[in-house]
């Protein structure tokens, strides 16, 4: 499971990169460093829910899927003259949201059971991947799970820059 894990986690991260720095160069028209690791710590930002469960092709998809949605949020945000130099949102925000929805989508039923279950345990049913077959208890729990982040988020940063704006 392990080896797994890593292997996800570097199919993931290193396509997110290479397709990012690409893309970037294609719609720009010049190589920039920073898109290719913009990419690489996006792929490390969205494949850690999933690493341990689902399988390597579905590594690629993510990582492929994360750069499209870096590239297109990166147009989206120069539109709206935002100012986030380090691309905090669309990194950390967005593409963790986007793996957390990946995992519901494809994870396999053997790798949770694999992972979630005890050892000498006798085999549980364990919710798996909406696309891999196992219907929309993982996908409804991951959602929830996203709300219950953006809320706890939410609370806290308005805390925390409503006092930053009294004082």
């Amino acid at each position: 499971m392990l080896g797994r894990s890593a292997t996800v986690s570097m199919l993931a991260i290193s396509t997110a990169g290479i397709v990012t720095l690409l893309g970037q160069w294609l719609l720009v028209g010049h190589w920039d460093e920073l898109d290719g690791f913009i990419g690489l710590v996006g792929g490390i930002a969205a494949i850690p829910s999933g690493c341990s469960v689902v399988e390597p092709w579905a590594a690629v998809v993510c990582g492929l899927s994360v750069a499209f949605v870096l590239i297109g949020l990166n147009h989206f945000v120069l539109r709206l003259r935002f100012d986030d130099p380090f691309e905090a949102a669309q990194l950390y925000c967005w593409r963790g949201a986007l793996g957390l929805i990946f995992t519901g989508l494809f994870a396999k039923e053997k790798f949770v059971i694999q992972a979630y279950n005890s050892p000498g345990e006798s085999v549980l049913s364990r919710p798996f991947g909406l696309l891999m077959g196992g219907g929309w208890d993982l996908l409804g729990a991951q959602v929830v799970e996203l709300l219950a982040i953006v809320g706890w988020v939410s609370v806290t940063h308005f805390s925390g820059f409503y006092t930053s704006l009294e004082s």
